[in-house]
């Protein structure tokens, strides 16, 4: 089962509800009932709404929905916008007319929120080709002088031909043409901590992303057979100065991770997926039972309408969420572009080294390294944890429609994805926050206060921007509301205390 598939089965519902709404008016008005024509038009719209809803998104927004078609997963927004406009029939044929008004004008405006988008991540640009992400993936991030770099560029949306241009960062500048995915290689003569900054175009079509390469000056290794010993401490230095590196990998700060096709964590969404539909076809069976035994025909009406909103959320869940994801990662870049984190990176290798040299004659020095050193290996495993807990979530949508529909996981399911957003939306944040203080404290500014920034602040605003500060602001205010309830209830018990005897004196 696919999309298209559930919109083919709304669809169908629909005309089905609304022709039985039609002939049930019918027999009202041959019963004399004055409701019939409320009904009558219950039921005609409901058919307007199934025949002409693509006819009315086109007319309203014309050829602009080709440029959310024009992006990747674009059709997104078209699946959810018919969708609610189907399920808002079903609400008007069923004869709650407000709350179906209001479904169809949700799925009206989710193109307009689409678009929206489209011009806030094309900076004020309203072609389809304006937005291209552009993701770096390095093998490791610490490297020798000498050593060959080799870089894997993707581009997406994926055009035919991509022009590169892959500023290294030691002043050599090269030119590449190839397709949406190139691998890309280069070598450092001196050692240093490097940006490297790769522009990506197609036709009009354009994006920037950049990265940090610690190189280093490679080891002595020693002959056989004190190499046995030498080179495990060797190996183990290198992942330890690349593991310090991660929390100054701008794409790491400032972007959230793709839910790709045939990638583990599809895999997972699959999986999930396929509990999650066995325990909606349950839940259902449930519901439709104890409604059909009650005589609650608002209550059959209330389950299918539920039950197709959960599968539609279950099988556009990661395709929404790239499309997100591809949205918000390309507002980041843009706002990060120029931002150069070298001055941070070569301050707090530089610290810790020293701490390390000097700790054998000033212990202060070693405790300030293993300080340093500390929040940099916390900050490498929340971004980690940042990135995990994004795909998970992500990887888990079909079970959190599903969770939603029972009323005693609803305060939950709230939370993650008040958490999820707050950690999607981080990056953007983070991307701000360093632009603004780069250009604000200069070389220098960054050099004395950038570890605390990069190290601390994304987490910030990820985790406890995502939910964590409102869920521990409720729980810090709940006793303050019950206090404030109290007095209220103790002085309207004195209003009629005062009432009361003012009545006996009288």
């Amino acid at each position: 089962m696919n999309t298209a598939t559930i919109l083919g089965y709304l669809e169908w519902i629909l005309w089905a509800s609304s022709s039985t709404v039609i002939v049930y008016s019918i027999v009202k008005r041959v019963l004399g009932h004055r409701d019939a024509g409320r009904w009558f038009l219950a039921g005609l719209t409901g058919f307007l709404i199934a025949g002409f809803s693509e006819v009315l998104l086109s007319g309203l927004y014309g050829d602009n929905i080709t440029l959310l078609l024009a992006q990747p997963y674009g059709w997104v927004y078209s699946a959810i916008s018919l969708g609610l406009m189907m399920v808002g029939g079903l609400y008007v044929v069923s004869g709650r007319i407000e709350e179906g008004s209001l479904q169809v004008l949700s799925g009206l405006l989710i193109i307009g929120l689409g678009l929206a988008s489209l011009y806030l991540a094309g900076f004020k640009t309203w072609t389809p080709g304006s937005i291209l992400y552009v993701h770096l993936d390095l093998p490791k991030q610490g490297f020798y002088t000498g050593e060959a770099v080799y870089l894997n560029i993707t581009v997406y949306p994926a055009p035919v031909e991509v022009e590169y241009t892959v500023s290294w960062g030691d002043g050599v500048v090269e030119n590449y043409t190839g397709g949406p995915s190139i691998r890309v290689e280069h070598s450092y003569s001196s050692s240093g901590v490097y940006t490297v900054t790769v522009e990506a175009s197609s036709g009009n079509k354009r994006g920037v992303n950049s990265i940090a390469v610690s190189v280093s000056e490679p080891p002595w290794e020693p002959p056989w057979p004190f190499n046995v010993i030498v080179k495990p401490v060797a190996d183990f230095s290198s992942s330890f100065w690349q593991a310090l590196t991660m929390p100054f990998n701008l794409q790491l700060l400032t972007t959230s991770p793709r839910l790709e096709e045939n990638s583990e964590a599809w895999s997972l969404y699959e999986a999930v997926l396929n509990v999650s539909m066995s325990g909606l076809g349950l839940f259902l069976a449930f519901r439709l039972f104890h409604a059909a035994v009650a005589g609650d025909a608002r209550g059959l009406v209330d389950s299918v309408r539920e039950a197709l909103v959960a599968l539609l959320l279950a099988f556009t869940g990661p395709y929404v969420y790239n499309a997100t994801v591809d949205v918000l990662n390309t507002i980041s870049a843009g706002i990060i572009e120029g931002v150069n984190p070298t001055p941070v990176v070569a301050s707090t290798l530089t610290l810790i080294a020293a701490g390390l040299g000097l700790g054998f004659f000033v212990p202060l020095a070693a405790h300030l390294a293993a300080l340093i050193t500390v929040i940099i290996a916390v900050a490498g495993a929340l971004i980690a944890l940042r990135h995990w807990l994004t795909l998970t979530l992500a990887a888990s949508t079909p079970l959190l429609a599903v969770a939603y529909l029972h009323p005693g996981f609803r305060g939950t399911v709230k939370w993650l994805l008040g958490l999820w957003s707050g950690i999607l939306l981080s990056g953007p944040l983070t991307a701000v926050f360093l632009r603004v203080w780069t250009s604000q404290v200069g070389s220098v500014g960054q050099a004395l206060t950038g570890i605390f920034v990069y190290a601390i602040l994304p987490n910030i605003i990820g985790f406890l921007g995502g939910g964590m500060i409102g869920g521990a602001a409720w729980r810090v205010s709940l006793p303050l509301q019950i206090v404030s309830l109290k007095l209220v209830g103790a002085v309207d018990r004195s209003r009629e205390a005062k009432r009361g005897a003012t009545s006996l004196k009288i």
